[in-house]
């Protein structure tokens, strides 16, 4: 069997490449994990000022705006459709989300495997640390107050806004078909952030 020997300087170029590459990557799903948290804070936003107001009116003509905006003026749907559209959508921004931030945690220690592998070309060790030991010394409070929002308390939010949620409508439909619909997409909610809060508990270190 024939071993095949990589020059130390190729070998460098092809890890720097890959880190480079890897860490752009990162950035990209950051942003979108951002944007996916704005996108998820406004539809508990709105589910939030539905259970404040006692009626589902405003969610339903902000839905109907949107649906007019992107879909045409000669598109409308029902009430109770608009109601079941809202769940399904923030059961897509759920599924997303989770899927987004526990890929971004998978790369962290594949991106500190990177750098330990970079270290032996440096005399003076790596200067490869930006999301190694750069990122882990030191960190602000900021940022673990930011994790600590990430990681258990908008998951937790998340929980209780649809339990609150899915009750209210039961009080007002009992065990209507459309109130049976909205109880699946609550529960597939508590599934995926559970699943979730379980990766992030056996991945907190």
């Amino acid at each position: 069997m024939t071993t095949l020997t990589v020059p130390d300087e190729k070998k460098l170029e092809v890890l720097n490449d890959h880190y480079k590459d890897t860490f752009s990557h990162l950035q990209g799903y950051l942003r979108r994990r951002n944007r996916l948290s704005l996108y998820l804070l406004l539809a508990l936003a709105i589910m939030f000022l539905e259970v404040r107001n006692g009626n589902e009116n405003g969610t339903q003509t902000i839905i109907s705006a949107l649906i007019s905006k992107y879909l045409g003026d000669g598109m409308s749907l029902e009430p109770h459709s608009v109601k079941l559209l809202t769940w399904f959508f923030l059961f897509g921004l759920v599924v997303t989300y989770c899927q987004v931030v526990v890929w971004i945690e998978r790369q962290y220690p594949y991106l500190h495997k990177l750098e330990a592998e970079l270290g032996p070309f440096f005399s003076s060790g790596s200067p490869f640390t930006r999301e190694g030991e750069s990122y882990l010394k030191d960190y602000p409070a900021l940022s673990k107050w930011s994790h600590i929002l990430y990681t258990w308390v908008f998951p937790l939010v998340l929980l209780l806004s649809t339990g609150v949620k899915i009750v209210i409508e039961f009080c007002r439909d009992n065990f209507s078909f459309v109130w049976g619909v909205s109880a699946v997409f609550c529960v597939m909610i508590w599934i995926t952030t559970c699943i979730y809060l379980r990766f992030r508990w056996q991945n907190r270190n």
